[in-house]
């Protein structure tokens, strides 16, 4: 039985022109099974930022604010793809597991 690595895009604060830089160098590096989502799912995205990942896990740091994070459009691009959306505002803090070759997410406080 052979397991496949599993991968995890962390790019912190990044905004959109350091996303297009980083897509344009090539997407194989973005890809990932859980994406932390950036600038706490600030409008300040990439279009395609999410699509790239291919990630099936989205984590969103994010607490009550006053800038509107996350952002409708940016939820609205994970959905797109599929991909499970956990925000620590509204489902506390998580774990993503490997269970039975998914991606999950286990709500853990």
């Amino acid at each position: 039985h052979i397991r496949r690595q599993r991968q995890m895009c962390i790019r912190d604060s990044i905004e959109t022109t350091a996303q297009s830089l980083l897509i344009a160098r090539g997407s194989a590096a973005l890809q990932a099974d859980v994406v932390v989502v950036p600038h706490h799912g600030s409008d300040h995205q990439s279009p395609q930022f999410a699509a790239v990942t291919g990630a099936q896990v989205a984590l969103i740091g994010v607490g009550d604010n006053s800038y509107g994070h996350p952002a409708r459009q940016t939820l609205d691009e994970y959905a797109h793809t599929g991909a499970i959306t956990a925000r620590t505002d509204r489902d506390g803090t998580v774990a993503v597991t490997v269970a039975e070759g998914s991606v999950r997410v286990v709500a853990v406080g």
